[in-house]
């Protein structure tokens, strides 16, 4: 499909409030907004770059587990089985993500990873902040990342909701 005027794409279901009329009853184009043709596409939310972050990341708890070991807070005692369940969540929640049947329970399982997980990134960030030998930009990118779990959260919701 060619357009000369400006597309606008949503994904998912359009509000009715924006649709106001389809230009061809055979076109995907549904509407016009303010002089942009609206196409709406079903696309379901991408789910390799989340499968291959929990790959890569439940790789690395076992290759490399000493930065691992060191973020899981005091509170929980020997941090190496902490280490060894989390990068084994990860790599099932990955594996789940990768096939369909079982995408939408690796989305609500990712989710919830990434939330149980926050904590020790929290607490790895606070203990950077304190510390005299944490380099200034260390500390930036560790307090700096953990806004980054929100798009992780959401990403893996959508997923479970997606069909």
């Amino acid at each position: 499909m060619q357009h000369d005027e400006p597309v606008l794409t949503l994904l998912g279901r359009t509000p009715a409030t924006a649709n106001p009329g389809a230009t061809s009853p055979r076109s995907p184009d549904i509407g016009r907004i303010n002089g942009m043709t609206v196409v709406e596409t079903s696309q379901p939310p991408a789910w390799k770059p989340l499968a291959l972050l929990l790959a890569g990341s439940g790789v690395l708890h076992f290759v490399t587990p000493k930065p691992y070991e060191s973020i899981v807070p005091r509170a929980l005692g020997n941090p190496k089985p902490w280490v060894q369940v989390s990068g084994v969540a990860e790599l099932v929640c990955a594996a789940g993500l990768a096939f369909a049947p079982t995408r939408r329970l690796a989305g609500w399982a990712s989710a919830g990873l990434f939330v149980a997980i926050y904590p020790a990134n929290l607490d790895m960030a606070a203990r950077a902040v304190r510390s005299p030998k944490a380099s200034t930009a260390h500390k930036v990118a560790l307090v700096g990342r953990l806004p980054l779990q929100i798009p992780l959260v959401i990403r893996a919701l959508r997923l479970a909701r997606s069909k």
